[in-house]
């Protein structure tokens, strides 16, 4: 956690081996969004949020400061939402580890569509980041085809078939909700320990 000061191009320290990846900054001391970045967005200027559909939105180095993360920190803007002056928040960040977890992007196709981490997931979190009607959606290996919407408070959905883990990635089918074709999709996916 950390205290924000209102100082643009304030840098977190991450306590990573790498550059993060993926990052989730959340106040813990007003109500506010998840913001999100992801390496698969276009670039670091852009956003999502963890809480809503909406696909990613620009807003030039205000959210996450306009710089890329190093492999010990990352930077905010001056933006009370991941800096405000003594606001309380939680930063959660991750990069892709050899055999354990992966952190990127693929293109829809519209068409069974195969995406390769080197490992077999256990559990696999994405969203579709040129589509503001498209939720988040989580898969794991426990619970079948049963899928979690982090944006919504809806209990698990029944989705066959929609994503299937193998020894090498997972595969996905031609179910727009995963994988429209033209359209990008965002995704951390993690081995089992």
């Amino acid at each position: 956690g950390y205290t924000g000061n209102g100082t643009a191009g304030s840098t977190i320290g991450t306590g990573l081996s790498a550059p993060a990846e993926m990052i989730i900054v959340k106040s813990t001391s007003i109500i506010d969004n998840w913001w999100t970045w992801h390496k698969g967005l276009t670039s670091i200027d852009y956003y999502l949020t963890l809480n809503n559909n909406t696909k990613e939105t620009y807003f030039a180095g205000n959210i996450f400061g306009g710089t890329l993360p190093t492999s010990s920190v990352f930077s905010v803007g001056a933006d009370f939402s991941t800096n405000g002056l003594n606001n309380e928040l939680i930063a959660y960040c991750w990069h892709s580890v050899a055999g354990y977890s992966k952190i990127d992007s693929y293109a829809g196709t519209g068409a069974t569509n195969k995406v390769y981490t080197g490992f077999e997931p256990a559990f696999i979190i994405g969203k579709c980041s040129s589509d503001n009607t498209t939720n988040w959606w989580i898969f794991d290996n426990k619970r079948g085809d049963e899928v979690l919407y982090p944006n919504l408070s809806n209990d698990e959905d029944l989705l066959s078939n929609y994503v299937s883990f193998n020894i090498d990635g997972f595969t996905l089918s031609n179910a727009a909700f995963v994988n429209q074709s033209g359209r990008t999709y965002i995704y951390l996916a993690i081995a089992t320990s």
